[in-house]
């Protein structure tokens, strides 16, 4: 019998693949450098989606960069919601 994955991680699977389609598509900000996301990880009510993220340049500590995801983060917080059908759609703090 397979064993069953918990929730909390399919939908942060989902998150991840979700987030970084939006932020491809949707964040508009000259300053943002290419962006790779490479983890995500849940609270177990789903309410708060950590994310770690990855800059395609190299440059992983760049403060600028992280204060742009900061921002848009409450932006992206509505599409995503509704693009995981999520009943509350998730906090995102990026790390």
């Amino acid at each position: 019998m397979p064993r069953e994955i918990p929730r909390s991680q399919r939908v942060a699977e989902q998150v991840q693949r979700t987030l970084a389609d939006l932020l491809r598509r949707e964040i508009r900000d000259p300053r943002l450098k290419p962006v790779t996301i490479t983890h995500v990880r849940m609270s177990p009510d789903l309410a708060h989606a950590w994310v770690k993220f990855e800059l395609l340049t190299g440059d992983s500590h760049d403060p600028l960069q992280r204060e742009i995801l900061d921002e848009a983060a409450g932006y992206l917080r509505g599409p995503l919601g509704r693009a995981l059908r999520l009943r509350i759609a998730p906090h995102i703090h990026f790390e």
